[in-house]
């Protein structure tokens, strides 16, 4: 989960903890932290994450700078990673730009639920 949502990353912890779905829960507090860890699995090997939830709106590097170094990656690092966007904004046009990412695989509009979590779980299992 990248966020800087304190209070909403816990309220989200417990959330996907209660769904017993997921088995580690790793947080970043925004995109920088997230694409240097990344970075790091990638030249140096370990676990890749199943599941992203991102935010869009965060200090030092948001959801969109994000998305973009997240491109950069090696295909065969994004593969079988399935990115969810979680934002507050209802915009169309936020909407619209995540899509333009193809790894995005949806875009879901806070406050996360269980029933949103095991949808996005269902989504990526059909595949």
């Amino acid at each position: 989960m990248i966020d800087d949502d304190q209070i909403y990353c816990y309220l989200a912890k417990t959330t996907l903890e209660k769904t017993n779905l997921i088995n580690e829960i790793k947080f970043f507090p925004n995109g920088l932290a997230a694409i240097n860890y990344f970075k790091e699995i990638q030249d140096k090997g370990g676990v890749k994450p199943e599941i992203i939830f991102l935010d869009l709106a965060m200090p030092i590097m948001d959801g969109w700078e994000f998305l973009e170094e997240f491109e950069k990656l090696h295909d065969s690092f994004r593969e079988n990673i399935n990115l969810f966007i979680v934002s507050s904004s209802i915009s169309p046009a936020d909407i619209q730009r995540a899509a333009t990412f193809n790894f995005v695989k949806n875009y879901l509009v806070k406050p996360i639920t269980a029933e949103k979590t095991i949808n996005c779980i269902k989504e990526i299992s059909k595949e």
